[in-house]
């Protein structure tokens, strides 16, 4: 059994580039998967970080 690596939205931003508020924004809409430790914390799963990147790659290639 392999355990999942999990992001805070500060880290989590950092690995797509873009500012945690955002990722905060996209948590809140169901956008990116990710679990809500505290009132004001959120984890993301290493797998949503990859799902959401292959989402984006494939609707870039599909607007060509």
């Amino acid at each position: 059994m392999q355990i999942e690596k999990f992001y805070s939205t500060e880290e989590t931003a950092k690995l797509i580039r873009c500012n945690a508020w955002h990722i905060r924004y996209m948590l809140r809409n169901g956008i990116l998967r990710g679990v809500k430790v505290s009132p004001k914390a959120w984890r993301v799963p290493e797998s949503a970080i990859l799902e959401l990147i292959e989402r984006g790659s494939n609707q870039q290639t599909t607007a060509n």
